[in-house]
């Protein structure tokens, strides 16, 4: 199951909806991806249907209870927790050490770091990017 979370319901709506103009597709989507995963409709890209059918869209907040939540391989949590204090950050952070799988994978945005709140999680620097791993599970990138 591949989860999409987010607390405003505008936010929510619109990545449901999957659509987008120029500007936002072209951030960030490489043209061998954008031409694979969407499809043109007039003036916008559209996520194609076999690949919106994957993502199940739900509201959720992060400083609030997480019940049911199974353990994953990826959390990409870009741009986020920058704006919390460092008390919000830790709970964050430890939720997210029981919900990430040992051998998961957490990417935050690139001003964002969590050894300065939690230090249950490493830095592991990849090819292109970096990520953050469980402590005790170092693989290599």
């Amino acid at each position: 199951r591949n989860l999409a979370t987010d607390l405003s319901q505008d936010a929510l709506a619109k990545a449901r909806e999957g659509r987008f103009d120029e500007i936002e597709v072209h951030r960030g989507v490489v043209p061998v991806l954008i031409k694979e995963y969407f499809r043109r409709d007039g003036p916008h890209y559209v996520i194609k249907e076999e690949v919106s059918k994957l993502v199940q869209f739900d509201e959720f907040n992060l400083v609030g209870d997480w019940p049911g939540l199974t353990p994953v391989d990826v959390v990409l949590l870009r741009n986020v927790v920058r704006f919390m204090n460092a008390e919000t950050k830790k709970e964050i952070l430890g939720k997210l050490k029981h919900v990430l799988k040992p051998d998961g994978y957490l990417l935050l945005g690139a001003q964002e770091m969590t050894d300065e709140t939690d230090s249950s999680f490493t830095l592991v620097p990849g090819d292109k990017a970096v990520y953050y791993q469980p402590s005790n599970s170092q693989t290599s990138a």
